[in-house]
């Protein structure tokens, strides 16, 4: 999985085009826990609840230490 495409965070980004196996890496990768026996439509629900809100912050830290 490449950290760096965060095209998962864009706005119009539609998170149920992912695989099970990405979408948990993703939350993985941001420390968002899920339980272990979840479907994709329990991880896209979590996705979309902790994940999504934080979105726009997420992109901007990124930013700003790609640029430093």
């Amino acid at each position: 999985m490449d950290l760096e495409d965060m095209s998962y965070l864009e706005p119009d980004f539609n998170p149920a085009s992912l695989t099970v196996a990405r979408i948990r890496s993703i939350l993985l990768a941001h420390d968002i826990s899920y339980p272990s026996n979840a479907k994709k439509a329990d991880l896209l629900a979590i996705f979309n609840t902790e994940l999504k809100p934080q979105s726009r912050k997420i992109l901007r830290e990124r930013d700003r230490t790609v640029r430093s």
